[in-house]
């Protein structure tokens, strides 16, 4: 027990004890009827002795409260001016048919990824120098200034962006930082899979980076979403899955492994490493991030973002997730898929929703099946029900995730309960 807790203890037998003598004097008095000018100073004295006690506890109940708010502190990592430069920069390539509350959540998305990737290499030991900052600024002011008609067009651009060229140059300054670590990152998971390429090192380093920066900077995060009005979740949930491929390992050399969707024991025992390169034109070298003890002719599901092409004409992927897959047990019982029917009258408002939606191509397998399915026009939207929105995806291969606002609109269009799968 604290000496906080020991002291209200204390203080609270006094309180007791103090009320006790304060009823034994008002007693007194109604029986004897002396020395009224006595008790009466000997009641004021202890009611006010009473009244001190209170102030005292509440006092340090406050210091205890205190002390545990503190425990929690903020670090100040989040800049308002490059977040709203980030929203404002979404007008490049998008409109406003998805609402100003998306293009929030779309740039806080690539804020959060570039101070991830800055955070995560300071937290690998290396260091980001001035005159690197100023190198890798100076290289993106001369590739917007290389031509005239290249300068042309970011003014078109920044125009459309509601952006100065001064606030954009500011801005391009605040980040060249988060530019220096992704290269640095870049360097560093090359070093590792030397068979990789930039884009493929990159993706890796945002796999380590988002939940590292989303673990040690909590307090932040939601500190900062709670003052632009953001959803608190940790955005889409299948952002960081990517595209799902099932085959066996086939080849293992130094730190990559081979998978060949398709691919059979025997195949593995009768051909070689070229020959089944060859007859499995899908196949892919992963790097082993994060991976359980392989052995040549396992049977994974693979989950990637990125994929190159070498030379030698030999697809190389990065790898977000993997899972060994029991080919001799049973399939497990997973939730069944609700089959919608939309109402004659909600039909005409679900067809021109989807219709106006700034849908995202996507060849995202999704692990899980979906919470409900419905058709319109031919075409079948599954969608997904988490507790801050919907994800939809089309039969025509593209998906859509969608904010607060949307899912209200559409569970409303389809008779459903949001959350309430």
């Amino acid at each position: 027990m604290n000496e906080i807790k020991k002291s209200l203890i204390e203080l609270t037998v006094d309180m007791n004890e103090s009320k006790q003598l304060v009823r034994k004097r008002i007693m007194a008095q109604s029986i004897k009827k002396k020395d009224f000018k006595k008790n009466l100073i000997a009641g004021l004295s202890a009611i006010v002795m009473i009244s001190m006690i209170f102030l005292t506890s509440t006092f340090l109940m406050e210091q205890q409260t205190g002390t545990s708010e503190i425990s929690q502190p903020t670090t100040n990592i989040f800049d308002d001016g490059i977040f709203e430069t980030t929203a404002n920069l979404q007008k490049w390539w998008r409109d406003f048919a998805d609402g100003e509350a998306y293009l929030k959540e779309l740039a806080y998305e690539k804020y959060e990824t570039r101070l991830a990737l800055y955070t995560y290499a300071k937290s690998l030991g290396y260091d980001i120098k001035d005159e690197e900052v100023q190198e890798s600024f100076q290289q993106t002011m001369n590739l917007m200034t290389r031509s005239d008609e290249a300068k042309q067009s970011y003014e078109e651009l920044l125009t459309k962006a509601d952006l100065t060229w001064e606030e954009y140059e500011k801005f391009i300054m605040d980040t060249a930082p988060y530019d220096v670590a992704l290269k640095k990152l870049e360097q560093h998971y090359m070093a590792i899979y030397p068979k990789i390429s930039y884009s493929i090192a990159g993706s890796l380093a945002e796999k380590h980076a988002i939940p590292y920066f989303r673990e040690q900077y909590v307090n932040d995060i939601i500190a900062f979403k709670k003052k632009h009005t953001l959803p608190l979740h940790d955005g889409n949930p299948f952002a960081f899955t990517g595209s799902k491929q099932l085959g066996r390992v086939v080849a293992i050399e130094d730190n990559m492994f081979l998978v060949a969707p398709g691919a059979t024991i025997e195949d593995i025992e009768n051909y070689t490493k070229e020959e089944l390169l060859e007859n499995y034109k899908d196949a892919m070298w992963f790097p082993m991030d994060d991976t359980p003890e392989l052995s040549i002719g396992d049977l994974v599901e693979t989950y990637h973002k990125y994929q190159t092409t070498s030379e030698d004409n030999v697809t190389i992927s990065d790898l977000w997730d993997i899972r060994l897959v029991n080919e001799y047990e049973p399939n497990p019982i997973s939730k069944a898929t609700h089959h919608l029917t939309i109402d004659i009258e909600m039909n005409p408002k679900v067809k021109v929703f989807v219709g106006t939606l700034n849908w995202i191509d996507t060849n995202v397998e999704f692990s899980d099946k979906a919470d409900y399915q419905f058709v319109v026009d031919g075409i079948t939207y599954q969608l997904w029900s988490y507790p801050d929105g919907f994800v939809l995806y089309s039969s025509r291969g593209k998906y859509r995730t969608l904010n607060a606002e949307l899912t209200s609109e559409l569970a409303g269009y389809l008779g459903i309960d949001h959350g309430l799968n």
